[in-house]
């Protein structure tokens, strides 16, 4: 990040560059955790009759949090690395 960074790159860019993937991979992970949540409760309503395993008012904030806690562990090291001095950088590079 730090030679991107002294070569020009901007730091909003450098965030960018780090969220990009970070959020692909949560939005694949979210969709595959719902999905198996939503096959369990279809299970767990089969097996138990009378229970309501599908509560979408407790499934969302989960969702939320999920992505709120993986988006800031991808944007808070890139905007570190966006801050650091690139002459620094291009020193302790080898």
């Amino acid at each position: 990040m730090g030679v991107r960074l002294a070569l020009g790159a901007t730091p909003g860019a450098l965030v960018q560059l780090a969220l990009r993937p970070a959020l692909i991979l949560i939005t694949a992970g979210a969709a595959a955790g719902i999905g198996a949540g939503l096959a369990g409760a279809t299970a767990i309503q089969s097996a138990f009759p009378g229970l309501a395993a599908l509560r979408p008012v407790v499934a969302f904030p989960v969702v939320v949090l999920y992505f709120a806690v993986a988006g800031f562990a991808g944007w808070w090291p890139a905007r570190r690395a966006g801050s650091a001095d690139p002459a620094a950088a291009l020193r302790n590079v080898g």
